[in-house]
């Protein structure tokens, strides 16, 4: 597994004006940003993709010390 950064970067991204809207209605539901938003919506589909118990192990032990 890669050694993990904890530094924020920024990215640019195009996404598709309706889906934006989508993200915003959704987001209003439990996040403060747009950000708060994509960055979980990325570690939960990094997520859906790992079955290795060793991973959520490593996963479980980082989320305890720091978030997205």
């Amino acid at each position: 597994m890669a050694q993990n950064n904890t530094a924020t970067e920024s990215v640019s991204i195009s996404i598709p004006g309706w889906l934006l809207q989508e993200l915003d209605r959704a987001r209003d539901l439990k996040f403060r940003s747009r950000s708060d938003f994509v960055c979980e919506a990325i570690r939960k589909h990094i997520l859906s993709l790992q079955d290795d118990p060793k991973f959520w192990e490593t996963l479980c032990q980082k989320e305890e010390k720091e978030s997205c």
